[in-house]
This record gives C-alpha cells, structure tokens and sequence, in this order.
C-alpha cells in the first residue's frame, strides 16, 4: 500500500470539537517506534515544508499495529485541541514507522464526514519538515 514517514491532514468542524487523540494504520508490526503529532490552526499548505506555526502535542516511542488494525496514540495528546464550529485543524503524524494512506485528489477535498466533522484530504512526507513531498509537490493524498 501506499505509505510515508509523514502525513498531514486537516478537518473542518461542523460543531465545536475538542480532540484528544488520534489513530493511524502503520506498514507492519513493530516495537518501539518514534511517533510524534503536531498541529496548526488553519490549512496545513504553505507549512509543509517548515516547522514554524506547528505545535508537538504528542511525542512518545510506542509498538505500532500492522495494516489491518489501527494504532491508537498511548495516552492521546499532551493537551485536548479545541476546534470552533467552522474552524480548520491541520495535523501531521510524523513516525518511524511507515503511516498508510490512500491515494486521493486535492488537500481540500472532503474525504469523509460524520456530523461534528469534515475529514479532508492530505499529503505524504518522506522527511519531517524540510525534504519533498511523496512522488512530487504536486501529488496529494487522502489518509
């Protein structure tokens, strides 16, 4: 499947939210895998390539779950995100391991929604901040 060490993703909120944690499927099983989250207010586009305006709310070394079930983050987020109806959350999971995704259209287009929230699409990283996107800059993904 496809896959990077990166994704970044945002969701637009229908009412407000407040997320505390988030789960990924990984490439293969595996122990003690470096995986980290941050966020940004608003699109993630135009901050893929830099860490500025980006916040670490999750670091931690955990196992990780193969493709066919997901991995939930051990102990959620170190603070609660708070999203206002009608604001953009971006998200980027960032792993030692190889994050899966689907193969999709525009960042801004909507991938799935269940009535708090809007999943949009995203984009594969190879490298954390700095580096290329997966394939090219032009290539966007939905996870």
């Amino acid at each position: 499947g496809n896959g990077a060490i990166g994704t970044m993703f945002a969701v637009s909120a229908i009412r407000d939210l407040v997320v505390t944690s988030l789960n990924f499927h990984a490439g293969k099983k595996s122990e003690n895998q470096m995986v980290q989250v941050y966020t940004r207010k608003g699109v993630f586009r135009g901050f893929e390539l830099k860490q500025d305006g980006w916040d670490l709310i999750y670091n931690n070394t955990m196992d990780v779950n193969n493709r066919q079930m997901a991995t939930p983050l051990v102990g959620g987020f170190h603070n609660p995100i708070n999203i206002l109806s009608g604001e953009i959350q971006s998200f980027f999971v960032y792993t030692t391991a190889k994050v899966l995704y689907d193969v999709g259209g525009p960042d801004d287009m909507l991938v799935s929604s269940d009535g708090n929230m809007e999943f949009l699409g995203g984009i594969g990283k190879v490298s954390k901040f700095g580096g290329e996107f997966v394939s090219s800059i032009a290539v966007n993904r939905i996870f």
